[in-house]
């Protein structure tokens, strides 16, 4: 787990988002300066380059503060999406848990509230990376388990004799994982998130860093058909897919198939 390390330490990281915050306050006074000084020379007829965001705000209603808000909530954003890239963070996540993180780092681009994140500061950030080393077995499990039920597909959905409600076998076919409409052929965008997981979780059950979506499996089976191929390989899977949807998953690492079910529920769930 030592490996979950920024590349880049925190002071520079800190140091960084308080220089950047400084010089863009510094621009937004040197804007207002500029804007009061045309108004007063010009009136009304104030040049063109303040057109646009800027005159949704009046000199007397503090646009400055506004802008200077909506600006440091979107570094501050992005530098804890940047912090969350170098931990690797999401190759440990289910879909859910990542689900629930991309919302908190951008999921309401209209809430400017620059409290929603914490503060970029070495102490908030080595704290966050405490936390994951420390729940990093949970998430895994927690991942596994999502995976496990993905991998049983319920026989109400799809009837396929080789899925089992109980246990995952050495293959899982599943129905409408691709879209094959109007002439076109490529993974359903909706089953992307799914294919994404269970490839992640194969490459971390082996020990090797997990690809980064939409990269892996997805990236495979997109590159194959539009190759026109109706078939792909990867280091752990044989895909097969059909002009119906269907998609067809056999499994190369039998070893890691068993570790999901020993550690998901496997055949527990027929007692």
């Amino acid at each position: 787990m030592d490996k979950l390390i920024p590349l880049t330490n925190a002071t520079q990281i800190v140091t960084a988002i308080d220089e950047t915050y400084r010089d863009v306050y510094a621009a937004f006074e040197l804007l207002e300066k500029a804007k009061t000084r045309l108004k007063n020379t010009l009136g009304e007829h104030r040049d063109s380059i303040f057109n646009g965001r800027i005159d949704e705000y009046s000199l007397g209603n503090g646009w400055r503060e506004g802008l200077f808000r909506d600006c440091k909530t979107k570094i501050k954003r992005n530098a804890w999406a940047f912090i969350v890239d170098k931990i690797q963070i999401k190759s440990l996540l289910s879909i859910k848990k990542q689900e629930e993180l991309d919302r908190q780092l951008f999921g309401d681009r209209n809430n400017h509230d620059e409290d929603a994140l914490p503060e970029i500061t070495e102490e908030n950030i080595f704290s966050f990376i405490n936390n994951t080393l420390g729940n990093a077995p949970d998430l895994v499990e927690e991942a596994l388990q999502e995976v496990f039920e993905i991998l049983r597909p319920h026989k109400h959905y799809h009837v396929f004799k080789s899925n089992s409600e109980f246990e995952i076998g050495k293959r899982v076919c599943f129905e409408w994982y691709m879209d094959t409409s109007y002439g076109m052929c490529r993974p359903n965008y909706s089953r992307e998130k799914n294919l994404a997981a269970i490839d992640k979780l194969f490459y971390l059950l082996d020990g090797k860093p997990a690809p980064q979506y939409p990269s892996g499996i997805v990236t495979t089976l997109n590159e194959a058909c539009r190759q026109k191929q109706w078939e792909a390989e990867t280091d752990y899977f044989i895909l097969k897919w059909y002009k119906k949807g269907s998609l067809h998953i056999e499994f190369k690492r039998l070893d890691l198939v068993t570790e999901i079910n020993k550690r998901a529920g496997g055949m527990r769930l027929k007692s």
